[in-house]
């Protein structure tokens, strides 16, 4: 197998748009990665990241030996809850090597992102677990960002590219054409607190346009 494969899983598969050449998948892991298009596209996103993190540390002979104990630690999972969950976690591994400065901002910093705005229903109270099964629907508008925010001191959990968005009342009737397209914000970084945050960033826009 290619080294890029054995690093970090760098597939190509259709429409999945992994990074890693899934006709040669064998393990259980690749396999799913391979068949599932939210992994194929947490593997693309994944694998920039790393390139920027090998960057950043020079290649060093630490950073080389912590991507081969994380492979190892992808090899295990047997399931798409657990490669879900590797995922995130190697993303913010690999955002921890990069330049503080610029890269993590802390909370209430003004940031810029820009990505796909989307419209998403996620389970409310009581349980925040599943609409489906009696919990109340909550929609929010999420920007699917073009790449990982990395953050200083941020939950770790879920995905570190979609960031709900605090806006205006009034946004939802001005900008709702903007859903489903490309769009830049400006805003305040927010950190998850309650069970209404379904996603561990967010942004409090300040302003919303299309790209």
């Amino acid at each position: 197998m290619r080294r890029t494969a054995l690093l970090f899983c760098i597939f190509s598969v259709g429409a999945h748009a992994a990074s890693f050449d899934c006709t040669k998948a064998s393990s259980v892991s690749e396999k799913l990665i391979c068949t599932t298009p939210a992994l194929s596209q947490a593997d693309e996103r994944l694998a920039k990241v790393y390139r920027e993190a090998k960057t950043a540390s020079g290649n060093s002979s630490e950073f080389r030996q912590m991507t081969k104990e994380n492979w190892r630690l992808r090899q295990q999972c047997q399931t798409v809850s657990c490669l879900s969950d590797w995922y995130t976690h190697s993303q913010q591994k690999y955002l921890q090597l990069m330049p503080m400065s610029a890269a993590c901002p802390d909370e209430n910093s003004e940031v810029n992102a820009t990505g796909t705005l989307l419209r998403i229903t996620f389970p409310g109270p009581p349980n925040y677990e599943s609409v489906e099964q009696g919990d109340e629907a909550e929609v929010y508008w999420v920007l699917q960002a073009d790449k990982p925010l990395c953050t200083q001191d941020a939950a770790d959990w879920g995905d570190q590219t979609q960031m709900q968005l605090v806006v205006e009342a009034g946004m939802y009737k001005t900008h709702r054409s903007l859903i489903g397209h490309r769009v830049r914000v400006q805003g305040s970084l927010l950190f998850a607190e309650t069970g209404h945050h379904h996603t561990p960033l967010m942004i409090g826009v300040g302003k919303l346009e299309a790209e």
